[in-house]
């Protein structure tokens, strides 16, 4: 048996890379829905901060489901 370092290589990458995208959209929505909230309490309109914090979660939510649907082979199997 051998291993394909390669591949191992290039899949951990992958996987390295997909987890920091997530995270950092994830942090933008929770840093947006903050700003949000901060500027309500101080008398000030919010709703552009978060309409943004909200898409930006809609957004690492769809990553996710994505991420299980290549995960899952039930979903994409013939």
């Amino acid at each position: 048996m051998t291993i394909d370092w390669v591949a191992l290589a290039q899949v951990t990458v992958a996987t390295i890379g997909a987890t920091l995208i997530v995270v950092a959209v994830f942090v933008m929505a929770a840093t947006a829905m903050s700003q949000a909230d901060e500027a309500a309490a101080s008398g000030q309109r919010a709703t552009g901060l978060r309409a943004v914090g909200y898409a930006a979660l809609a957004l690492a939510g769809v990553f996710v489901v994505y991420g299980l649907y290549l995960m899952i082979p039930y979903f994409h199997s013939a």
